[in-house]
Parts: structure tokens; sequence; C-alpha cells
């Protein structure tokens, strides 16, 4: 069975959220709650609020869809699209 790309960007996605989890567990065993926290700091937080403010995770038609749902006031601005 071969995986089209969208299964190997989901499955490698999954790789490296598995790879940082373990990553994060082994530093605080091995050395303290402050390197975890030093290293959050330095690699993750950075980068937290670009991530979210451009909605990385989400499709184009995600997107679409929370633009049309934050603009509409009481039913009277963009409905939400209908895709055929």
């Amino acid at each position: 069975m071969f995986l089209n790309e969208v299964e190997i960007c989901v499955s490698n996605m999954n790789v490296e959220q598995k790879l940082s989890g373990s990553f994060i567990a082994a530093l605080y065993i091995d050395k303290d709650l402050e390197y975890v926290h030093t290293f959050m700091n330095v690699c993750f937080f950075p980068r937290l609020k670009e991530f979210i403010l451009n909605q990385d995770w989400n499709d184009p038609k995600s997107q679409l869809q929370q633009c049309c749902l934050t603009l509409r006031t009481e039913g009277k601005e963009p409905d939400i699209p209908l895709y055929k």
C-alpha cells in the first residue's frame, strides 16, 4: 500500500510531535524544569505568536471559513461559504 502526499505529511508531523515530546520529557527527567523552561523560551515561545497570528495549522478553506465567521454579525455579513 502506497501513502499519498497528505498521509506522508501527517505521518511526518506525528513523528516530529512525538520526537519533540520525547525530547522535552527526557530533558525534564535528566535535568530539571528550569532546563525545560529555558529550552522552551529559546526554541518554541519566540515562534508561537507568529504561528498563532498566521494560523499556520489551518488550510486555506478553514482560514476562509474562520474569516467569514469572524466578520458575521447577526447574519448581515458574509455567509459561511458552501463548497460543491
